[in-house]
């Protein structure tokens, strides 16, 4: 039981890291092109970790509704 809920919290914070991620690197890309980095590296730091707790949030919910179908 603790090696599955250790999982779980692993494949959380992979959603959310890869989230910060690509907000991150997204946010450079248009930060260099529009000479602002720091605000759009902000910006995609922020965007990125919404997306990645959407991600963990909704693989969550997929999970549960897995568990209940069996």
């Amino acid at each position: 039981m603790a090696d599955n809920k250790e999982n779980k919290n692993n494949d959380n914070d992979t959603h959310l890291a890869i989230g910060m991620s690509f907000g991150l690197s997204i946010g450079m890309m248009i930060g260099v092109i529009m000479d602002n980095i720091p605000i759009c590296m902000c910006i995609g730091l922020a965007l990125g970790t919404c997306i990645g707790a959407f991600l963990s949030t909704s693989k969550k919910e997929k999970n549960d509704t897995d568990k209940e179908d069996k």
